[in-house]
């Protein structure tokens, strides 16, 4: 068999060192939708799927040394297992191209609309894809422009490449801040828009032990889920993919069948499998104890990041297994964890990590704006929306608010949607989130400020229970009330002496047993969802207008009594330090 090449590419590379690394012919992936392979079953798929697509993509996208033009980079991927994934992304970057990655749920129209923006010349697809797939391609096509649009799909049965017969071609050098891949934002912050990361971000370059064993259970549409595919097999990891709709039950089951050593937490995954260690009773035996404990053994950290953990549940992880909460933050125009903090404070997320800088736009407060090699370049064709996106001095305007102290960077929620404006006053919605899942009630807080008349924002707070049978389990059943109620909740918070009156909720929303918070793909809330699905939408509201399913506080100031209420202790707002915004 003669030898093939790949560009000069940096993931392309990392990814020939890892397969020349681990020598065991034996499979790396293991994927839940019936794929088993090894490093070479990976090479040989790619090189085939890189053949398929020369074949079917538009001459006049390719040029002479047949990768992708310079106008031309970008081809959707659609694909329903984490192989086909793997298998696209770099087929695709053999190419010299970049993949668009799809979320299984994408309307025709959606993705009509997403060509007419990066110009795709095909969409590269899996297994079990073709019906949406020639809906795509259907709408795409019935455009008045009538663009070159190919469909190709994925290779998987090839026979195992020998790692040493696959060679990089320097005359074939790409430039590593080219197009590498496109994520389209989560939307937290306004309309998805898709952001370019080059070449080099996501191009890790460390390898790992013989035995280390990595767990997917998330898609790549988002870079979370991306990430937990991509980085395993760049540094010799042995990946197991467990479906991206795996229930909780089967992320547990998938640390009793393996060796898992590395692996990612949102924080609602880790909330999910603690209930499901400890079951109705909140408890652990010793014994279960020790067996859970070892279930985890495998991993350095706990490793966390895309919101705020719930105090209680940081402490049981630690406490099970017995290793440090690593909370990590990262975004999708990040491009990789740009800070990182081991058993830090509540909202603590550390220090840059090496090849970032990192400041906050004013001082004590301030949007946290970063600068790396890694970050995305631009959102395609929105040329406005990539130059509000960076400052003067090319760092990354991330919209998140922080602080600085004591050496380490803490962060306080989105600038535009986390904060409460109270008056002239504004607060972070994060400090009354953690207040309140400190209340040992309270396993899930959301708080919004909802327009109201005068004044022009209530703090809201949308909550849920714990089960009545293990709310006080590991904290005090005691100061549980029997119905929870705005006045317990405004009460209990008081007498913590964490927050000021003029941050205490005075709308209260208790989600039922069969509704949930609106999620983004990245498992964030979508507050403007939640505030349209729980009060009614953006309003301005008078107290008569809010669903009957809102307690509301029976006490409301007027904007210049801020934090004076009838019958409570309180000082004026500004007291306590609140931001000035006017």
């Amino acid at each position: 068999m003669g030898t093939a090449t790949f560009p000069q590419d940096p993931i392309l590379v990392q990814l020939l060192i890892a397969s020349q690394h681990v020598a065991d012919p034996e499979p790396m992936i293991h994927d839940v939708m019936g794929f088993s392979k090894s490093y070479g079953h990976l090479l040989g798929d790619i090189l085939a799927t890189r053949q398929r697509l020369l074949l079917q993509l538009p001459e006049t996208v390719l040029d002479q040394k047949s990768l992708l033009k310079e106008e031309f980079p970008y081809i959707f991927l659609f694909y329903q297992s984490a192989y086909e994934f793997l298998v696209g992304f770099f087929a695709i970057r053999a190419l010299g191209g970049a993949a668009m990655p799809l979320s299984e749920g994408i309307l025709p129209e959606e993705a009509k609309y997403f060509q007419s923006k990066t110009r795709a010349s095909c969409i590269l697809f899996g297994k079990g894809c073709d019906v949406k797939v020639a809906a795509i391609c259907a709408a795409v096509l019935e455009s008045d422009d009538s663009p070159q649009f190919a469909s190709c799909s994925i290779y998987t049965n090839s026979e195992a490449q020998v790692a040493a017969n696959v060679a990089i071609d320097d005359a074939q050098s790409l430039d590593p801040s080219g197009p590498g891949i496109v994520f389209l934002t989560s939307g937290t912050s306004g309309p998805p828009k898709a952001a370019v990361l080059p070449r080099r971000s996501l191009a890790v370059k460390y390898l790992v032990p013989a035995g280390s064993a990595s767990l997917n259970h998330r898609a790549g549409h988002w870079i979370g889920g991306a990430d937990t595919m991509i980085e395993p097999i760049l540094t010799g990891h042995t990946l197991h993919c467990i479906g991206f709709k795996a229930t909780v039950d089967e992320v547990l089951q998938a640390y009793v069948n393996n060796r898992i050593t590395h692996a990612m937490f949102a924080p609602r995954v880790l909330a999910s499998l603690k209930d499901a260690i400890v079951g109705p009773s909140g408890t652990l035996s010793d014994d279960a104890k020790a067996k859970y404990s070892d279930l985890f053994r495998g991993l350095p950290t706990i490793l966390c990041g895309g919101n705020f953990i719930d105090p209680a549940v940081a402490s049981f992880w630690v406490e099970l297994t017995g290793r440090p909460l690593q909370n990590f933050y990262a975004s999708t125009e990040c491009g990789i964890r740009v800070c990182s903090s081991i058993s830090g404070p509540e909202g603590c997320i550390g220090v840059p990590v090496e090849g970032v800088e990192m400041k906050l736009s004013r001082e004590p407060v301030g949007e946290i704006r970063l600068r790396s090699a890694t970050m995305f370049t631009h959102y395609i064709g929105d040329m406005e929306a990539t130059r509000a996106a960076f400052d003067a001095d090319g760092f990354m305007k991330t919209g998140d608010l922080g602080k600085f102290q004591d050496g380490q960077y803490y962060i306080l929620g989105r600038e535009n949607i986390d904060y409460v404006r109270f008056g002239h006053l504004e607060f972070p919605a994060a400090e009354v989130e953690r207040a309140l899942l400190n209340l040992p009630y309270i396993s899930e807080a959301c708080v919004i400020g909802v327009p109201f008349r005068n004044p022009p924002q209530l703090c809201a707070a949308i909550i849920r229970e714990h089960p009545a049978q293990d709310g006080g389990s590991s904290r005090s059943a005691a100061s549980r009330p029997a119905v929870v109620s705005l006045g317990d909740v405004r009460s209990a918070l008081q007498d913590s002496g964490t927050l000021p009156l003029y941050m205490l909720p005075f709308l209260l929303r208790v989600l039922g047993e069969n509704e949930a918070l609106p999620l983004t793909q990245s498992g964030k809330v979508a507050k403007g969802a939640a505030l349209k699905a729980f009060f009614g939408g953006a309003g301005p509201h008078s107290a008569d207008s809010l669903p009957a399913e809102v307690e509301v506080w029976n006490s409301i100031p007027a904007a210049d009594k801020l934090g004076v209420a009838e019958g409570e202790k309180t000082r004026r707002a500004w007291d306590w330090g609140g931001l000035q915004t006017v």
